[in-house]
């Protein structure tokens, strides 16, 4: 009866907001032209540490294919999810809940395929009311994505991921999607606008799955380009399958949420961090069509730099988010440099049998603020600086039982996590 009445309350606005809608041209062929091509990757290590962690399971990795015209988009998503080593008894709320039983392992894959109809309801200077419905099919089961996977893990020397399906063949289901988002105009900065927005998700695949997110979000819009939002919401979850690989993805996925967008007009980033939970996922994507538009940007208004940087016998992930100040050549700088799941002593390893490798992980993470001077103009291709931060940083070693055969403690809980450790940071860079 809920899946009913979540399609008539899809079908009702769709048809309702299409007939609310003149503001769009359908008459015009520029309307049906893609003025996006977004080809994204989505991994669990871009877990930010401190808000969240990498389990290394849940959803491991996905790929993304975002088509985007004013009249139309389609979305393909590529996901796949694992469960290894569940006992009943534990909680993704809480790992030092005991287990029992024997152990439940699990992965499926889907595969999605959206068409979707973006409706600007009202669109003033103001104050905007947008809707989008989506609907296509997705497949679910068994579509090998453990051999690109495990491929992948032994490029770079990671540890397999070797786990049964929870079914051999594939099943196809139905997908109705509702996105419906109200905002408005609080303040201007330079050429951007200071938005405060109400939004939700409504996510239903028939007889597979439901979600319905309720967000609160504040960002800066610059020529109808999402610059950066930064969103606090809530997250529900329905299980129909009776997959218990996805139950245990679902309870990770349930309670509030903290999501960042960043959006430079060829590269963007996309964060959630599963507040109660500590699920964390990102996706980096890049726009092919924007290399043949008129560039986004004509001068450093605001710059984003992204990096790895070697520390510590480990990779650490950098973004960097700088802007102006006034019209000086200082310019202000939020950074984080983060390491979230990365194994440890890689060394002892590589010695073991890949399948007895520990799970031994670490997750450090630094928040920094300071200022950046620019020595020449900040127009020019090339522009040397000098840069300072400072911050705090945040140090975590958890071991993951789930992933250990057997469990080497008595008390058979999901992980085992050392006391979190906060010291300072300060970073001075030239370039």
């Amino acid at each position: 009866m809920k899946k009913l009445l979540l399609f008539i309350l899809i079908l009702f606005i769709s048809i309702s907001s299409l007939l609310a809608t003149s503001f769009l041209d359908y008459s015009d062929a520029k309307s049906w032209i893609p003025e996006s091509l977004c080809i994204g990757m989505g991994n669990d290590k871009w877990a930010i540490g401190t808000i969240s962690y990498n389990m290394d399971d849940q959803l491991t990795f996905s790929e993304h294919f975002y088509l985007e015209a004013p009249a139309w988009t389609m979305n393909v998503n590529l996901l796949s999810i694992t469960n290894r080593g569940w006992m009943e008894g534990w909680s993704a709320k809480d790992v030092t809940k005991v287990g029992s039983g024997e152990r439940i392992d699990g992965r499926y894959d889907v595969s999605q395929i959206l068409l979707g109809l973006p409706l600007n309801i009202v669109n003033t200077k103001g104050f905007y009311l947008y809707t989008k419905p989506e609907f296509g099919l997705s497949i679910i089961g068994n579509q090998h994505y453990d051999v690109l996977q495990n491929t992948l893990h032994k490029i770079i020397k990671a540890a397999p991921l070797e786990v049964d399906y929870e079914i051999d063949n594939n099943i196809v289901k139905s997908t109705l999607n509702l996105y419906l988002e109200a905002g408005g105009v609080i303040a201007n900065i330079k050429s951007a606008a200071l938005v405060l927005a109400l939004r939700t998700d409504l996510l239903n695949t028939i007889d597979f799955s439901s979600k319905q997110i309720i967000y609160g979000s504040v960002g800066l819009i610059r020529d109808n380009l999402d610059i950066l939002t930064l969103s606090l919401g809530y997250s529900f979850v329905q299980s129909y399958s009776g997959f218990k690989t996805q139950e245990v993805y679902h309870d990770y996925l349930r309670g509030p949420i903290l999501s960042l967008s960043i959006n430079s007009g060829l590269i963007r980033i996309d964060y959630t961090a599963r507040l109660q939970t500590g699920f964390g996922f990102g996706v980096i994507s890049v726009d092919v069509l924007s290399l043949f538009k008129k560039p986004t940007w004509e001068n450093s208004d605001i710059f984003l730099n992204l990096g790895t940087s070697s520390q510590l016998n480990c990779t650490f992930y950098n973004i960097k988010l700088g802007i102006p100040i006034l019209d000086t050549r200082f310019s202000a700088i939020l950074s984080t440099r983060f390491l979230s799941g990365n194994p440890s002593f890689k060394g002892w390893e590589t010695e073991m049998d890949p399948k007895e490798w520990p799970r031994f992980k670490r997750s450090y993470s630094a928040l920094l603020l300071g200022t950046r001077y620019e020595f020449d103009n900040k127009e020019a291709i090339v522009t040397p600086y000098s840069e300072i931060t400072i911050g705090l940083m945040t140090w975590e070693v958890r071991t993951l039982n789930n992933m250990l055969d057997p469990i080497e403690n008595e008390e058979k809980v999901h992980s085992i996590v050392n006391p979190k450790l906060l010291s300072f940071a300060a970073d001075l860079e030239i370039g």
